[in-house]
């Protein structure tokens, strides 16, 4: 990243988009993620949601523009 873009901040991510997380928990259930199913979370933001899939025993690969983060059980 070069000093004249912009620097990923989770905390002000969170406090203009948090809503997506808080929306997407009630999805999860319909989703219903197993153990070792492998699960593409594509706008992940700051990985609320990937977090709470991989506690479910999936392996995550969360994509956002700004980073890109694994995550497994």
């Amino acid at each position: 990243m070069s000093p004249s873009e912009p620097q990923w901040d989770a905390c002000l991510y969170d406090e203009h988009h948090g809503y997506v997380a808080r929306l997407g928990r009630d999805l999860l259930e319909l989703l219903s993620p197993q153990v070792g199913e492998s699960i593409l979370d594509l706008g992940c933001g700051t990985g609320d949601l990937t977090v709470r899939l991989a506690e479910a025993g999936s392996r995550v690969l969360g994509r956002s523009e700004e980073h890109t983060s694994e995550l497994q059980s």
